[in-house]
C-alpha cells in the first residue's frame, strides 16, 4: 500500500501532469516519474513506476527469504553432517571395544589354555609365548 501512495499524479501551474514519487527505495528524496500533457499519459506512467517498485520489493524479499534459506539450510546440513560423523566414530569406537575385547580373549586362552596343550618338546608354551611377546610389540613382530 505503502507503494500506492508514494506514486502520485498531479497538474502542475504549467497544465502537464506529473507522475512523481517519494518512495525511498528509488534513491531519491522527491522525483518525477514523467511529465506529460495528458492525464491517461502521467496515470499510465504512474501504474508502470508503482508496478516496477512492486516487483522491486518482491525480488528483495525473495532475496531475503532465499539469503536466509541459504544460511539456515547451510547451518542445517552443517548439523546433518556433524551427526553422520558422531555416528561413524562411534561405530568405529564400538568396533574398537570389540576388537579389545576379542584380544583380551584370545590372551587368555593363549595362557590358560594353549599353553598347557600337549606337544612334543614344549613347542606349545614356546609358540603361546611367542604369540604373546607379538601382542605385547603392537603387532610389529620387532620389525
Amino acid at each position: 500500500m505503502a507503494d500506492v501512495l508514494s506514486v502520485y499524479v498531479v497538474q502542475e501551474p504549467t497544465g502537464l501532469w506529473v507522475a512523481g514519487c517519494c518512495n525511498d527505495r528509488c534513491g531519491y528524496e522527491g522525483h518525477d516519474v514523467a511529465e506529460e500533457k495528458t492525464k491517461a499519459a502521467a496515470e499510465r506512467a504512474a501504474a508502470e513506476h508503482r508496478a516496477e517498485l512492486r516487483r522491486e520489493g518482491e525480488e528483495q524479499a525473495a532475496r531475503a527469504a532465499e539469503s536466509e534459506k541459504g544460511t539456515t539450510t547451510y547451518w542445517w546440513d552443517v548439523a546433518q553432517q556433524r551427526q553422520r560423523e558422531l555416528a561413524r566414530a562411534e561405530r568405529e569406537l564400538e568396533a574398537a571395544r570389540g576388537a579389545v575385547e576379542t584380544l583380551a580373549r584370545f590372551r587368555t586362552f593363549l595362557d590358560e589354555d594353549f599353553r598347557q596343550w600337549c606337544s612334543p618338546n614344549g613347542v606349545a608354551a614356546r609358540y603361546a609365548d611367542d604369540l604373546l611377546r607379538i601382542l605385547d610389540q603392537g603387532g610389529s613382530n620387532g620389525r
